[in-house]
């Protein structure tokens, strides 16, 4: 079954409201200065739609045409030093998820089969002079819940 990754994410960082939030509560909260901090959501597409159902899916639900892009199967490209994957666990409920697979459900004109599903997740690019250990207190003292969250992150640059 195919599976596909669309991410969303903000045209402008003067925009994008979330990402510069959590850039302000890094630095005041953990006392760590950055540069920027964009916010991309990320759908995780399990199910047997072809590539035109996905693509109307994110044209007409998924993001907003006006001040959002998405990319399925790319990442969105800009110039990072880190990147942080935030997302629930498997066994947690993920209502954004259930949300988006009802919509897509109307889309394409059919509920989701059995073992189909979609999943949500959260990605922050960080832009900024932090080692690792910083990113790691980014994620566990601020971006994910570990009691119900996963989070990985990479270098970029």
């Amino acid at each position: 079954m195919p599976v596909y990754r669309v991410e969303i994410a903000f045209l402008d960082k003067n925009t994008d409201s979330i990402g510069r939030g959590i850039k302000k509560g890094i630095n005041e909260d953990l006392g760590i200065s950055l540069q920027n901090v964009s916010y991309v959501e990320v759908y995780s597409i399990d199910a047997q739609l072809s590539k035109e159902e996905v693509k109307e899916a994110a044209e007409k639900l998924l993001h907003d045409p006006l001040i959002q892009e998405y990319k399925i199967d790319k990442e969105i490209q800009g110039k990072f030093d880190w990147v942080i994957e935030v997302g629930l666990h498997p066994d947690v409920t993920d209502n954004a998820g259930m949300m988006a697979e009802q919509a897509i459900a109307d889309v394409i004109g059919r509920k989701l089969r059995e073992g189909e599903g979609i999943r949500m997740s959260r990605k922050y690019c960080i832009k900024g002079r932090a080692d690792e250990g910083q990113i790691r207190k980014i994620c566990t003292g601020m971006l994910a819940n570990s009691q119900i969250e996963n989070f990985s992150y990479r270098k970029v640059n």
